[in-house]
């Protein structure tokens, strides 16, 4: 698009925050005359600023992505552990975080996506903000505490492959405030989806979710483990499509944790009821039940040669948002999340590094979900 004047730039940030504006307000509000504000409105149409009559705004093509990311470091034992001495073990580190690991999916997808996080000022944190900044994802949005370590995961298996401890320090991720979401609003806003992770504190969450009332983008939220779905508000109606599984949902529900009786598709039928306009349920090696809109199915995983399952409910969701806001059917997202979890579960990397839309395809056709255009 083409370069704004100081006058344009000022007469769309008006616009941006109030749609519904009248040209007399904004000339008021701008101390310019009603006629300026007309020729300059007219200007913004014409450099594709402004969609048309209305002051409707285009269409984003970006995904923000709003949560934790972490620096993962395994420590496999080469002897059985002895407790209170040194044990010699093999290192090896990754890159981590439930909004990383969609952000980088995405990415890999040809995605516009932005990542809004935090990691601290050390070594670590750049490593992960420069892996994931090579692969396009704009990473001016990440803040930098010069108070708290970049959020750091450590796991320590036996010689037997078996984890014997993990430690997490995420303290940092507390700082992902209200007011840093309200600093980052310029880019939340533009926007077509932005996805969450419950990684988020609570009240940011809420924040979130609140300011989602009069905005035109779409929110999808992970709720990443039990405790953490704990983080949802009760009313969930501002979230378009909440991704969680069997125990995450009894938890966001608040319902009994004893009473595994519950039936998937009624936890769905609950969750609706709450508000939410969409809800995934993961079932595992069992497959999803999706109810969206009018929509309600379920659809089994997809078979392959599992070697590490983490990452794949990450995986998921990125296939699924990233086909969904393309104009394709529920159906249609509901098998590039499989496919994509399905291709992840084949890496022991928790994001698959050969990913690209070429092999997605081909895979989807190896399987039969789609059929291969001749």
């Amino acid at each position: 698009m083409a370069k704004l004047s100081k006058k344009e730039n000022a007469i769309l940030e008006a616009i941006l925050n109030d749609p519904f504006i009248s040209q007399a307000k904004i000339a008021t509000d701008l101390n310019l005359a009603r006629s300026t504000i007309a020729v300059q409105i007219s200007q913004l149409i014409d450099k594709g600023h402004l969609a048309g009559r209305g002051y409707i705004l285009p269409k984003s093509q970006k995904v923000v992505c709003i949560g934790g990311i972490a620096f993962n470091r395994k420590y496999s034992l080469r002897t059985p552990p002895v407790l209170g001495t040194s044990n010699p073990a093999i290192s090896t580190k990754s890159y981590g975080g439930v909004i990383r690991n969609i952000a980088e999916n995405m990415a890999r997808m040809d995605v516009d996506v932005c990542l809004i996080s935090i990691i601290g000022n050390d070594e670590s944190g750049k490593e992960l903000r420069s892996q994931i900044r090579n692969l396009g994802v704009d990473t001016s949005q990440i803040s930098i505490s010069n108070d708290k370590p970049t959020a750091e995961y450590i796991a320590i298996f036996d010689d037997k492959n078996e984890l014997v401890m993990g430690i997490a320090s995420m303290d940092i991720l507390d700082q992902i405030t209200p007011s840093l979401i309200e600093e980052s609003w310029s880019s939340i806003r533009s926007s077509d989806w932005v996805i969450l992770d419950c990684n988020l504190p609570k009240e940011t969450i809420e924040k979130i979710l609140e300011i989602k009332e009069n905005a035109n983008f779409m929110v999808a939220v992970d709720t990443v483990s039990v405790s953490k779905a704990k983080r949802l508000p009760s009313n969930l109606s501002q979230i378009d499509i909440l991704f969680t599984n069997k125990d995450e949902a009894i938890s966001v529900l608040g319902l009994d944790d004893n009473l595994k009786t519950y039936k998937l598709d009624e936890i769905t039928t609950q969750l609706r009821s709450t508000g939410a306009k969409g809800v995934v349920l993961t079932d595992g090696p069992n497959g999803h039940l999706v109810n969206i809109g009018n929509e309600a199915f379920t659809s089994p995983a997809i078979s392959s040669n599992v070697k590490n399952v983490s990452g794949a409910g990450d995986a998921f969701v990125a296939g699924f948002i990233s086909t969904i806001r393309s104009g394709s059917t529920v159906r249609e997202a509901s098998n590039m999340g499989a496919a994509l979890s399905a291709l992840t579960v084949e890496s022991h990397l928790d994001v698959r590094q050969d990913l690209n839309n070429k092999l997605l395809s081909e895979y989807l056709i190896s399987k039969k979900i789609i059929k291969e255009h001749l």
